[in-house]
């Protein structure tokens, strides 16, 4: 057996090619097991000798003694298999044939893009069954006749997990194939001007001049849907030791970091790349921390302890994050007419989400994001970030740069106020851009309903002029979607308009 398992190539002995049977149980426990759902996974079963040592899988592949179809291929995409080289009914896969290589060149031709790769070579499979098979023959101290290699070659070969790990170890000097956005969706970065966005004191919204600032709060979401507050409540220190903490958990160990990895968007703590591996075509050029945040102590227990200070210093800042949204929330909800706590009922028994994005430096900033454009799916997003320009809003079919003002959040209407408001506020499109310099750090927070809150228009904004625009559904059922469709629409909100059947 051969398994590409980080940057090791493990290789264990077998005699003779693996049965179709045994081919079918591998696969079914394949899908149970994490290390087998990276975005695209090449298996391939071999006939060789009993033990055999590679320096690298180019080495592998152009084994001399290799036959046609001496071989079993199977080609897995987030855990789902979409071709093997027999074209076997049952895993409802088209064949693709030849030899190794040429497997593996229609393989990357057909599905476009890098492949992991994973090499198995077996005689029999049923060792492999059962509930420890072949967790337990993934554990490195149980591989007592595995060769492990690490070479230049292997290395550079090898999938790593995390953009940042990539970046950083293999020395790349232009984009991966799979980050490269097509000619007509590339950020055409020449042609973005710079404007500022309303900036907002927020120092007397709990004075007498409240209903000014309530008419400004009111006026950015109707006419911009972004603003910046400063005196926004939240101390200089936390904000400080936020953005500090955030730097040190990216600068750990790459084997720390992926403690928390996952690529499974339901759960409530991880750590991943770009936006959904399992659904998306073009990778964005970002790692990301998310965390779920509120309440805390249903969360805490779940976030990562190293560097030391993490979960003190987050849960501190997630407590002056959730006053300052809490506060926005009700300007918000004054400033269309509505009482104060209005929006606040209506978000069941709330949530509260953030995110440490990492984007670092790209070689090639022009052929990909670090996210592309799109609308947030929740309430109202708050966010923090250094001192690197990224943001990119779009206004009157432009995109502007809003570079960063110290001390300040910015604050972006979701796409359930649009819906609460009845399409008075909008969710506006927005995008990160990279640069080929310095790496960038952003975190926002999420302000959401809880996943049961029945969503929909309020009904003093329904009038015979301003009929109701959305159905009422739940945020769990937004959520669902938005994750599913991903960021290759820009807008969710069109599946649940009042008139839509969707």
């Amino acid at each position: 057996m051969v398994a590409l398992v980080g940057r090791s190539l493990f290789v264990f002995g077998c005699t003779s090619l693996c049965s179709r049977n045994s081919f079918r149980s591998m696969t079914t426990e394949m899908k149970q097991i994490s290390i087998f759902k990276p975005r695209k996974t090449l298996l391939v079963f071999q006939k060789l000798p009993p033990v055999t040592k590679y320096h690298s899988l180019a080495d592998c592949f152009s084994n001399k003694n290799q036959k046609e179809r001496n071989f079993a291929g199977i080609f897995c995409e987030g855990g789902r298999v979409v071709a093997s080289n027999f074209g076997d009914p049952h895993a409802g896969a088209p064949g693709l044939s030849g030899s190794i290589p040429s497997f593996v060149s229609q393989t990357q031709t057909r599905f476009s893009g890098q492949v992991d790769l994973l090499l198995l070579q077996l005689n029999r499979l049923n060792f492999l069954q059962g509930n420890d098979g072949l967790r337990r023959w993934l554990t490195p101290e149980k591989h007592d006749n595995a060769a492990a290699l690490i070479t230049p070659t292997m290395a550079a070969t090898s999938k790593r997990l995390l953009l940042s790990d990539l970046v950083s170890s293999d020395n790349i000097d232009q984009v991966p194939s799979h980050y490269i956005r097509p000619l007509s969706q590339r950020p055409n970065l020449e042609d973005v001007f710079h404007a500022s966005i309303p900036l907002i004191d927020l120092h007397d919204l709990y004075g007498p001049n409240r209903s000014h600032v309530v008419n400004q709060i009111g006026s950015a979401c109707r006419v911009s849907g972004f603003f910046q507050v400063k005196n926004h409540g939240v101390p200089e220190s936390t904000i400080a030791n936020m953005m500090e903490i955030a730097r040190e958990f990216f600068r750990l160990p790459e084997a720390e970091r992926l403690k928390t990895y996952s690529d499974d968007p339901t759960k409530t703590t991880r750590l991943s790349t770009s936006f959904n591996i399992r659904t998306e075509k073009v990778a964005n050029w970002r790692d990301f921390l998310r965390l779920h945040c509120y309440p805390l102590e249903d969360y805490m227990h779940e976030w990562p302890t190293n560097p030391a200070s993490f979960r003190d210093h987050v849960a501190e800042y997630c407590r002056s994050a959730r006053g300052l949204a809490l506060r926005l929330i009700e300007a918000i909800s004054e400033s269309l007419g509505l009482d104060r706590d209005y929006i606040s009922r209506q978000l069941g028994n709330h949530g509260q989400h953030m995110a440490f994005n990492y984007y670092p430096p790209c070689p090639q900033p022009d052929l990909t994001y670090g996210l592309p454009g799109h609308t947030d799916l929740n309430l109202i997003t708050i966010l923090l970030q250094d001192e690197v320009p990224g943001l990119q809003v779009l206004r009157n079919d432009r995109w502007v740069a809003v570079d960063p003002v110290p001390n300040t959040f910015i604050i972006n209407i979701g796409d359930q106020i649009q819906v609460l408001s009845n399409n008075r506020y909008k969710s506006v499109l927005h995008r990160a851009v990279v640069n080929c310099e310095k790496e960038r750090i952003s975190i926002p927070t999420f302000y959401c309903p809880s996943r049961d809150a029945v969503i929909g228009p309020a009904p003093k904004l329904v009038c015979d002029d301003q009929p109701v625009v959305y159905r009422h559904f739940t945020y769990g059922e937004y959520y669902d979607k938005f994750w599913n469709r991903g960021l290759a629409t820009e807008n969710c909100l069109d599946i649940f308009m009042a008139s839509s059947s969707t």
